[in-house]
């Protein structure tokens, strides 16, 4: 086609040809059809065409004509064909549908091969992103997946409350070193009535519900998810204490389109004992089901119910706890603790089937336990069988297959309350050793190494614990992984995956499970878990090897993990109706506090529509309480008089207030809670600080609005106005300080305000003031010091002095220090255990600030260290050390404190720890290295100055620029991800000279001399030539703490 290109207006499409010739033809098209806007009030100009994407077609179809889809910001979508052999050039141009979304570049095609179906692909500008399907002939489109987006995030807030459970803030005492007790992170993100949301940032393994529809309740022991080779579908047992319910999902042959329930009962005639607790089940290899309750055993052929076989046992010999394993060597194993006159007792049988019978013969002979089990395992390790066998005095008991009986050949014993073994997982991926990874009832894994010595003699030893709560928790090995467990503890749930040598520090991935038509969905406590063994699995149903099985609080649900290799964002939205601003969480009252906007498109009345009069813009300040762990929905036809959120599945309306004290002009930029208090009484107040600008040439003002806060009986929040305060200038930023005063910044001025609670009439006391040459963007305290950040002088710390005579009027504010350098602050995070701050500025740079003990001549703070970061940071917010296992505790640390989240408004978070100067050079050192490897850093410079190549050649870590002390965490990712140990010895023993990398050594033995040292200093042993407890140690310090 001769086309040249098109311009794409509101809507109109000029297209231009033989722009070559000298004689251009323009063809106008008006886009007759115009689509209203997804969200009218959110600007008053049309939405414009941002982006396009040529579909794929035959070669054919392209000498003809090009198809081409526009997609408009708002997620409008329409589809032209182009062609030469049309007089107007457009032969089609019709609207293909809308996806929803806000979109500014990311949008695309999919090339998946000539087909009449298209795939479009959008990452969400202010909202998430998707894929989506065009069929021909088709009205709409028809998505499928979603693409998750928590960008732009305005504000962030840290919050440490467990989910589900108790909403007040637990202190370290209270919840020790869990995996369960690090805090979660809330974002505002979003914009407009259709993609505002408060976002909770989670960071694992996205594992969405592929499938739910029965309710399995709270009383659930156990589950299984057995391969049924006659009805080609996965059999699931769901075990109570005292009933056995059975269903089946038609999971592999169930087709992309189908609509059919995939869930169907179990047929009666099954021979699935039903009235009694299932103590375990299996699969033989000829396809045999196994189930084994406290009085049977039961072996059932599906599809041929002649061929079965049952052992019933009297009242007097019942089944405590049992285990079935498939083994390749010795077959069907049966393992069972029965009760006995003479105490428990264990028994080991093989289950032999052939063509017509079915018969259990016993594998050696029974001997007495002694103890009572708290569960039995089987596992077969490199030709051994090895029951497992853990007792409620808290020991684990280790018996193999000698040929002839099982031998008794180490015990461990697990020590502290309630330190008794609920399950169990074999590893076998170390030669002649056997990790154990046991899951204890106090809410402890512990890993164990089993190594045998000798035919005679075994030993366990621990290799350290990790605390996942305060429950039992359930381990199973993932079948997907020779060296990772699935793990659930309450409502954490993880993988731990371990390296191939005994002193690597296990690799701990949480997975998050997310429903596709609930975007705030969070998941309850994981009562048990499950995986259908891949040994049956064809090739047609290879997606099952990829799920889950599990029992969510209450609801059977099937989890698709995909085929992702690494952990990635996870976010879950909590629907708004409108763009958030700020958001803080509410210890006292259990909720989210956020403040948003709304715009209201006011219509004119039948009289006005005569008169031409326009429909009116009109912006609403709003204020959402949101409980962390429940989910809104926007209604798709609210009432008049109510807000268009509600709970999901109940007319019940949300937690939200429309600020009515507004006044025209009027923004709302910040709030915090206060509580105040006179030492008897304390009150509950929410402060928001707003900016008033005006339509004239006044200057810009602002006010404080004060609000009483409480439950009601319902656990409704119940917010009534008190007072508002005008001031002659925009409050940007507001903190509490002490017992009845709060701290804020109005244009250049801080002010200093304090309650008198005293007095009967409660009165506000004179004001102390300071001015600044800038306004404070953000206010923090540590009483008696104030922290500003400034819009042009960085930080400045102000100390308030109190009077003699303790009287609040006589307060004074003092100019203690400033920092050296004037930057554009935006935020700030003090370390007051190191005494240091943390300052993010405009410039996109973190500076590090030290607080010296006594003032300076020039009452400066030093600068530290200095980060130059690709974003601008808005927020710091201090998190808690994700918990780690005993091998992890035993390598040095380097960290001198919690790690610090910063985010920034594209939605980029990075997360920040200090270090002590041994482990920064270590790092930094390694990091000079891989900066000059080819695969670490493949984008590095070739051509450079010879001034920046020498200074580019230092390996040796310096401190004469800041900000050399600061560590690139992202290559040391990368070494990670590419192969550390290998890598870093090719770098120790590259010699000087080669390709110009480094030349601050004579020689490769003198750089590995000096790797040593730096490993000495920082705790290290000196010898260099296994480097696996130093790449354990990156592992350590590059955990997300999220």
């Amino acid at each position: 086609m001769d086309t040249a290109f098109m311009l794409i207006f509101e809507n109109r499409i000029v297209t231009y040809t033989d722009i070559l010739t000298g004689h251009a033809k323009t063809y106008p098209h008006q886009l007759r059809h115009f689509e209203e806007p997804e969200e009218p009030g959110s600007s008053r100009a049309k939405p414009v065409f941002t982006q396009w994407a040529r579909t794929m077609r035959r070669n054919d179809h392209l000498s003809l004509q090009d198809n081409i889809y526009l997609c408009r910001e708002d997620g409008v979508v329409r589809f032209l064909e182009i062609s030469s052999n049309v007089e107007s050039m457009i032969d089609s141009s019709h609207a293909a549908g809308r996806l929803g979304l806000n979109i500014s570049t990311a949008f695309a095609s999919l090339n998946i091969g000539p087909s009449y179906i298209d795939y479009l692909v959008a990452g969400g500008d202010e909202s998430d992103g998707g894929l989506w399907k065009f069929a021909a002939r088709d009205t709409d489109t028809t998505p499928v997946e979603i693409i998750r987006n928590w960008t732009p995030s305005i504000d962030l807030a840290a919050v440490n409350v467990l989910r589900h459970q108790n909403r007040r803030s637990l202190d370290a005492e209270a919840t020790g070193n869990r995996l369960g007790s690090q805090k979660r992170l809330f974002a505002c993100t979003g914009r407009g009535s259709l993609h505002g949301a408060v976002t909770e940032i989670r960071h694992g393994t996205e594992a969405s519900i592929s499938f739910e529809g029965y309710t399995a309740g709270r009383g659930v022991n156990r589950i299984w998810a057995l391969h049924d080779r006659h009805g080609k579908c996965i059999q699931i047992l769901v075990s109570y204490p005292t009933q056995t319910v059975t269903f089946s999902t038609g999971l592999e042959n169930k087709s992309e389109d189908s609509e059919d329930d995939v869930m169907q009962d179990v047929d009666d005639e099954s021979h699935i004992y039903l009235n009694a607790e299932t103590l375990a089940a299996g699969t033989t290899h000829d396809g045999c089901m196994v189930q084994i309750t406290a009085y049977t055993i039961r072996v059932i052929q599906p599809g041929n119910h002649q061929r079965r076989l049952v052992r019933e046992l009297d009242d007097a010999h019942s089944i405590l706890k049992a285990a079935f394993l498939r083994s390749d060597t010795f077959g069907s194993v049966l393992l069972v603790a029965a009760k006995l006159d003479d105490g428990p007792t264990i028994r080991v049988a093989q289950i032999c089937t052939d063509d017509s019978d079915i018969t259990i013969e016993s594998l050696g002979t029974s001997w007495l336990l002694g103890e009572e089990p708290s569960l039995v395992s089987l596992h077969e390790t490199r030709g051994n069988l090895i029951a497992l066998i853990g007792t409620l005095k808290g020991s684990l008991k280790v018996f193999a297959w000698n040929g002839s009986t099982f031998v008794n050949m180490t015990t461990h014993s697990f020590q502290g309350e309630f330190a008794i073994c609920h399950s169990i997982a074999m590893i076998s991926d170390i030669p002649q050793s056997q990790r154990l990874v046991c899951g204890l009832r106090d809410g402890t894994i512990r890993t164990l190494l089993l190594e045998g010595t000798n035919e005679s003699r075994w030993v366990i030893r621990s290799l350290g614990d990790l605390v996942v709560g305060r429950t039992s928790v359930s381990v199973i090995a993932d079948l997907r992984s020779p060296h990772r467990v699935i793990l659930a503890c309450g409502d954490t749930f993880c993988t731990l995956e371990y390296g191939p040598s005994i002193g690597s520090v296990p690799k701990l991935n949480k997975i998050w499970i997310t429903h596709h038509d609930d975007p705030g969905y969070c998941q309850r406590e994981i009562i048990a878990i499950c995986q259908a063994d891949p040994a049956f699995l064809d090739g047609s149903s290879a997606s099952v090897a990829e799920q889950i099985f599990c029992v969510d609080g209450a609801e059977f649900r099937v989890l698709d993990l995909g085929r992702a290799t690494q952990p990635q964002m996870v976010p879950r939205h909590i629907n708004l109706d409108g763009t958030p601003s700020r958001v803080i969480h509410s210890e006292t009252l259990g909720r989210l506090i956020v403040l948003y906007s709304r715009t209201v498109i006011t219509r004119p009345s039948q009289g006005a529509r005569q008169n031409f009069r326009p429909r009116q813009r009109t912006i609403q300040p709003l204020l959402a309480f949101l409980e962390p762990d429940k989910s809104l929905e926007r209604s798709s036809s609210p009432a008049a008089d109510n807000h268009p959120l509600q709970e999901p599945g109940s007319e019940r309306p949300a937690n939200v207030y429309t600020i009515k004290e507004r006044k025209q002009g009027e923004r709302f930029l910040g709030m915090m809670e206060w509580f105040p208090t006179d030492g008897k009484n304390a009150f509950h107040m929410l402060v928001v600080h707003t900016k008033i600008d005006y339509v004239d040439d006044r200057a810009p003002t602002g006010r404080l609005l004060f609000f009483s806060l409480s439950l009601n009986d319902d656990n409704f929040v119940i917010m009534d106005f008190k007072k508002s305060t005008d001031l002659n200038a925009p409050v940007f930023a507001i903190a509490p300080y002490g017992a009845s005063s709060i701290v804020y910044s109005y244009g250049n001025v801080i002010h200093l305000h304090t309650l008198d609670l005293g007095s009967a009439t409660r009165r506000w006391l004179a004001p102390t003031s300071f001015s600044l040459r800038s306004r404070g963007t953000y206010i923090s305290v540590n009483a008696p010091f104030i922290y500003v950040s400034t819009a042009s002088e960085s930080l400045s710390i102000l100390k308030v002095e109190e009077p003699d005579d303790e009287e609040a009027a006589g307060r004074k504010l003092v100019f203690q220090y400033s920092d050296e350098v004037a930057r554009e602050g935006i935020a700030h995070l003090e370390i007051a255990e190191q005494g240091l701050i943390l300052t993010s500025s405009k410039d996109c740079m973190i500076v590090g600030l030290w607080i010296p003990p006594g003032r300076r001549i020039n009452n400066s703070l030093p600068t530290i260290f200095k980060v130059d970061l690709p974003n601008s940071i808005t927020r710091l917010r201090p998190l808690k050390r994700l918990a780690e296992s005993g091998v992890a505790r035993e390598l040095p640390d380097g960290r001198l404190t919690d790690p610090v989240i910063g985010c920034s408004t594209n939605g980029s978070l990075y997360q920040m720890e200090l270090l002590n100067e041994p482990s920064w050079r270590l790092l930094r050192f390694i990091v000079n290295m891989a900066k000059r490897h080819p695969v670490t850093c493949p984008f590095r410079d070739i051509y450079v100055s010879p001034h920046q190549e020498r200074y580019k050649s230092r390996i040796e870590p310096s401190l004469n620029n800041s900000r050399h002390r600061h560590v690139n965490g992202d290559i040391l990712v990368r070494l990670l991800d590419r192969g550390a140990g290998d890598l870093l010895m090719e770098m120790l023993d590259r010699e000087p000279g080669d390709d110009n990398l480094v030349v601050d050594f004579e020689s490769a033995g003198s750089r590995r001399r000096r790797f040593k040292e730096l490993l000495e200093d920082a705790g290290f042993q000196s010898d260099t030539t296994d480097l696996e407890p130093v790449v354990s140690w990156l592992r350590r310090l590059l955990v997300s703490a999220l």
